[in-house]
C-alpha cells in the first residue's frame, strides 16, 4: 500500500477548492446582481408613491396636506419602530481567528482541514487551512437539525409520511437511509434522531418537506439562517449533504453553526445519544434500532480531562471523512471540526488530538490504550 502523503492530500484539497471558489464567486455576483435590481425596483415604486402622494396633497388642499403630514409622521413613526427591531435583533457573534491562533502542522493529524473553536471566548484557538473551503457532507444535517427544531414545535406528534417518488432518487443515489417506505409514518422526533444518528437523508428530505412544504424551500431556510449567523462563506444546496456545485462551508463556519446549535437542549440530547429506537410503523411495527455513526466509533472519554458530548460524522466521496463534535473541559465547551480524512476513523483520532493537544493548558493526553487497530 502506497505511504499516506499529507502534502499530496493537501494539493488535492487545494484543487478542489479552486473549483468551489469559483462557484462561490459566481454565487456572489448573482446576488449583488438581485441587490441591484432590488434597490432600483424599490426607488421606483418610492418615486412613484411619493408623486402621486405629492399630487393628491396639492389637489385637494390645506385638509389633505394636514392629512399628509399625519401620514407622513405614521409612516416616520413605522420606520423608527422597524429600525429599532432591526437594532434589538441580535445578531450572532462570528467566531473569528484568534491572535493567538495555532496552525496546526502535527504529521500523525491525518485530516487536511480543521478547526477548534473555544465557545466560551468565541474565537477559533487551532486549526489547519480553518477558512478555506471545503465540502460539509453529511455535517449538513447540523442545520438541518436546527432549522426544524425552530419551526416544529411539537415533534411529538407532527408526522410525517413518506412518497415513494421522493424516497427513489435516494435509493438511486446510494445515500445513508434509516429505510423509510412509501406509505411509512412517522413522527418529526422519530425523523430528527434518524437524521443525526444514522445519518438517514430518507429522514432529512421528510423533515424538509414537513418544515417548509419542499426540499426547495427548506433550503432557502438554511441559507437564511446562515446570513442571520453572518457565516460568510457558507452555503447550501440540499438538506443532506450530497456534493453539489454552490454546496460548501469552512471548518470555522461549521464550528460556528454547531456552536449556535448546542443552545438548543433537544438538539444536544439528539446529537449525544448513542442508540434509539423510533415507533411502530405499519411495515416496522417494532419500529427502526438505530445507532449513532460517531457513538459507535468513540466513547467520548478517550482524552484525559476532556468529555466528549455530541457530534455529526460527514462523508462523500469528494469531501471524504469528516467530523463535528463538542466537547467539555474544566467547565468550557470547545467545538472540533476535522474534514477531508483518508478513513472513516481519521476525523475520529483527528479530533482526539486536537482536543488533547490545543485547548488551554497542555494537562490532557490522548488515552494511550485508545489505537486505529480497535476500529
Amino acid at each position: 500500500m502506497d505511504e499516506y502523503n499529507l502534502d499530496d492530500e493537501l494539493e488535492l484539497a487545494r484543487l478542489s477548492v479552486k473549483k468551489r471558489e469559483k462557484v462561490i464567486a459566481a454565487i456572489k455576483r448573482k446576488r449583488a446582481r438581485q441587490l441591484r435590481r432590488q434597490k432600483f425596483l424599490l426607488v421606483l415604486i418610492l418615486g412613484i408613491i411619493t408623486a402621486g402622494i405629492t399630487f393628491v396633497a396639492i389637489k385637494g388642499g390645506g385638509s389633505e396636506v394636514r392629512g399628509l403630514e399625519s401620514d407622513k409622521g405614521q409612516e416616520e413613526l413605522v420606520a423608527d419602530e422597524t429600525a429599532v427591531e432591526e437594532e434589538t435583533k441580535e445578531t450572532y457573534p462570528y467566531a473569528n481567528i484568534s491572535a493567538n491562533y495555532v496552525e496546526v502542522t502535527d504529521e500523525d493529524i491525518d485530516s487536511a482541514y480543521g478547526a477548534i473553536l473555544d465557545v466560551t471566548n468565541n474565537e477559533i484557538i487551532a486549526g489547519r487551512l480553518a477558512d478555506s473551503i471545503i465540502e460539509p457532507a453529511s455535517m449538513t444535517k447540523v442545520m438541518t437539525l436546527i432549522i426544524v427544531l425552530e419551526n416544529i414545535d411539537d415533534i411529538d406528534n407532527t408526522t410525517y409520511t413518506f412518497d415513494d417518488a421522493i424516497l427513489r432518487p435516494l435509493v438511486q443515489d446510494g445515500a445513508s437511509r434509516v429505510g423509510y417506505e412509501g406509505g411509512e409514518t412517522a413522527t418529526i422526533k422519530d425523523l430528527l434522531y434518524g437524521l443525526i444518528l444514522t445519518s438517514g437523508a430518507d429522514c432529512a428530505e421528510g423533515l424538509a418537506i414537513a418544515t417548509a412544504g419542499s426540499t426547495e424551500n427548506f433550503v432557502d431556510m438554511m441559507n437564511e439562517k446562515a446570513s442571520e449567523l453572518g457565516l460568510k462563506n457558507t452555503h447550501f444546496m440540499n438538506t443532506w449533504g450530497v456534493s453539489e456545485d454552490g454546496h460548501y462551508t469552512t471548518c470555522q463556519e461549521m464550528a460556528i453553526i454547531m456552536s449556535y446549535v448546542i443552545k438548543n437542549e433537544t438538539a444536544r440530547e439528539i446529537l449525544g445519544t448513542e442508540t434509539y429506537t423510533t415507533a411502530g410503523t405499519n411495515r416496522v411495527p417494532e419500529g427502526y434500532y438505530i445507532r449513532s455513526t460517531m457513538w459507535t466509533r468513540m466513547y467520548g472519554t478517550e482524552v484525559t480531562g476532556v468529555q466528549i458530548l455530541g457530534g455529526k460524522t460527514g462523508y462523500t466521496d469528494t469531501a471524504r471523512n469528516c467530523l463535528v463534535s463538542y466537547a467539555s473541559k474544566d467547565g468550557n465547551i470547545y467545538i472540533c471540526v476535522t474534514a477531508y480524512g483518508s478513513g472513516r476513523y481519521k476525523p475520529i483520532f483527528d479530533c482526539f488530538n486536537y482536543y488533547g493537544r490545543y485547548l488551554p493548558t497542555s494537562a490532557t493526553t490522548v488515552d494511550e490504550n485508545v489505537s486505529e487497530s480497535t476500529s
